[in-house]
């Protein structure tokens, strides 16, 4: 009894999510799978590439330069 109350359950909702998550298939490697297969792997770079481009040049734009300024400044612009 003592032993019994003194140990940690061993299945909690926690451990079973834990083994649940281990068994399923990771759904990241089907996918790249199934894209390699359609788009063949050059596809797939160049999809990657267009992306990162994409976010490259949109925080390029609205990314405000703090170069030389001083943190009440900075907090003028960015708070309003």
């Amino acid at each position: 009894e003592i032993l019994a109350r003194k140990s940690p359950p061993v299945f909690r909702v926690g451990s079973l999510k834990c083994l649940f998550a281990s068994q399923a298939p990771p759904v990241g490697i089907a996918q790249t799978a199934l894209r390699n297969a359609l788009l063949g792997s050059n596809g797939t770079f160049w999809i990657y590439s267009a992306i990162c481009f994409s976010a490259f040049i949109y925080l390029f734009r609205r990314l405000p330069e703090t170069k030389g300024k001083s943190l009440e400044q900075l907090e003028k612009e960015l708070v309003g």
